[in-house]
């Protein structure tokens, strides 16, 4: 539902824009207990090259107990 609605409000009012949005995230096991997910993302404004954006994000999960959970992530953001 917050995701249409941040649709219709630009529009609402007047204003448009053309974005181009590429995503690819990954999860991998590593062993029981350890996770890892990755995603690295492109987005762009294609008006007059107003802006660019790429990130990456690295989160890694280590459950080493059925009660305890341990979560670290690290994002790279070049804007």
């Amino acid at each position: 539902m917050l995701g249409a609605l941040a649709l219709l409000v630009p529009e609402a009012a007047g204003q448009s824009t053309t974005q181009v949005w590429l995503d690819y995230a990954a999860n991998r096991n590593v062993e029981k207990n350890l996770g890892l997910t990755g995603e690295i993302s492109f987005r762009e404004l294609i008006a007059k090259g107003e802006w660019t954006e790429l990130s990456l994000k690295g989160v890694s999960q280590y459950n080493p107990e059925g009660w305890l959970g341990l979560i670290g992530g690290l994002t790279l953001q070049q804007v």
